[in-house]
């Protein structure tokens, strides 16, 4: 099976949810599961861009609400939701 890779940068929105690809969630733990969405830090166009590990409801990862991480676009779906 091939994946389709990302040809340019994406646009990405900081208030906006985007549910990760499968597979590519960032706690893969039992506790960490229910956080496979992202929160993208900054608005802006990107091929790596930091954000926040999050739920669906946009709740930060208490392990990861210290600084947001490093994430390819290509490891980020569409996007689900959006905070205030």
């Amino acid at each position: 099976m091939t994946t389709k890779k990302n040809n340019g940068p994406r646009p990405m929105r900081q208030n906006l949810i985007y549910k990760a690809k499968r597979g590519q969630i960032y706690d893969p733990s039992k506790e960490g599961k229910k956080y496979n969405c992202y929160r993208p830090a900054q608005t802006g166009s990107y091929y790596i861009l930091d954000c926040w590990v999050c739920d669906e409801a946009g709740h930060i990862h208490p392990g990861y609400n210290a600084s947001p991480v490093p994430v390819h676009v290509d490891n980020i779906g569409a996007y689900i939701n959006s905070v205030s």
